[in-house]
């Protein structure tokens, strides 16, 4: 796992060139203090009846209120905190701090340390990294490099989720991505777009007593798509390509029923702006993605079925999106994704919807006392 996180280190400081800047708002301001507030409140009810995932809803709203102050035109410190709270609970879930510093290497690249930046699911698709963590929280802590150049977009991250010390009992546990999305520009209406992601989680530590098995998982994913410029209705954009995904695990003990994997989702969308709608389909084969979103596994997230096994799963999915500024600070968002679950013969479904804002506020110097 070390070597992993090393090697993926190494690569993204081949990638410093370029002129764009990182699109942050705590990264861009020019003032030397600012306020931050992003907030959603939100509702998901997914309305799961398999035998991979139960349905639940999820209804409640996150907050995080956060200041920057710009040490000089490269370093930024901000800090905050994160507050999660879902409805039908007297207190909040998570009240969480979040503190960070970005040193901007290039204009293209920022190093973070401390609370991470979780934009656009740090470019993961959903079997790798569930979607679902926009409403469970999102205040990891760890490393990170952001990469935004016009033509490639990177994102390689550590989380520490479990700290360990001596004596404790627990292993320690570590979470690394790495996304890369590359356009490639072929005509004025035509490119060609190349994702590849990397997930490792890992269980260990050296000094957690009794002594405990280690274990590495490994989700590997990449891609072809053409991305075209059309005039469909109100569609503008439309994508057509598909994704190989690979799961591989090294430990100690059989601690998990599969030890390798293979999935593909072929996929069609098409987006006006405001609306995007997807059509895809799932075939997995011995695959588990240990942070990915738990339709599309090949073992059950309920406990009462942990032994419930499928070698191979085949899921036609449909999601539509719908996304509406309301005003400067504040946007709608609703969804719906649907699951013909071909093994089981049945058809799962989810819906969502959520107000979001964000504010950035350049704070007023303090006048000089006379």
């Amino acid at each position: 796992m070390k070597k992993l996180v090393h090697i993926a280190f190494i690569f993204s400081s081949l990638l410093l060139n370029g002129q764009e800047n990182i699109q942050d708002s705590s990264l861009n301001s020019k003032a030397n203090l600012a306020f931050h507030f992003q907030n959603a409140n939100f509702v998901k009810d997914n309305e799961y009846f398999n035998d991979v995932v139960e349905g639940y809803t999820l209804i409640g709203l996150w907050a995080t209120p956060t200041i920057s102050y710009n040490i000089t035109d490269k370093a930024t410190i901000e800090g905050g905190l994160h507050a999660l709270k879902y409805s039908g609970q007297d207190n909040f879930n998570k009240i969480l701090p979040v503190y960070r510093i970005d040193y901007r290497i290039t204009p293209t690249l920022c190093f973070t340390l401390g609370t991470l930046h979780f934009n656009d699911n740090h470019l993961q698709p959903a079997p790798m990294l569930d979607p679902e963590r926009f409403y469970l929280g999102q205040a990891d802590n760890g490393v990170q490099f952001m990469l935004n150049k016009q033509n490639l977009k990177g994102d390689l991250w550590l989380s520490w989720d479990k700290f360990t010390w001596y004596g404790d009992s627990v292993q320690e546990k570590l979470t690394s991505g790495l996304a890369l999305n590359f356009n490639i520009p072929v005509a004025e209406t035509f490119s060609v777009k190349i994702p590849a992601n990397l997930i490792a989680t890992h269980l260990g530590g050296q000094i957690n007593r009794p002594k405990k098995p280690i274990e590495t998982l490994i989700n590997f994913s990449s891609g072809l798509f053409a991305s075209f410029k059309i005039d469909l209705g109100i569609f503008k954009d439309l994508q057509i390509g598909s994704r190989a995904f690979l799961y591989n695990k090294n430990t100690q003990v059989e601690t998990r029923p599969f030890k390798s994997g293979y999935a593909l989702l072929p996929e069609i969308s098409v987006n006006s702006g405001l609306l995007d709608a997807s059509f895809s389909y799932w075939y997995s084969h011995k695959f588990i993605g240990p942070r990915g979103e738990a339709m599309y596994q090949c073992i059950s997230t309920q406990p009462e079925r942990k032994d419930t096994l499928y070698n191979t799963r085949k899921i036609g999915i449909i999601k539509v999106n719908y996304t509406k500024e309301i005003v400067n600070a504040l946007s709608f968002k609703c969804g719906f994704e649907g699951y013909q679950i071909l093994d089981q013969k049945l058809f799962d479904y989810n819906f969502s919807l959520s107000f979001i804002c964000q504010i950035d506020k350049i704070l007023p110097r303090p006048k000089a006392s006379k």
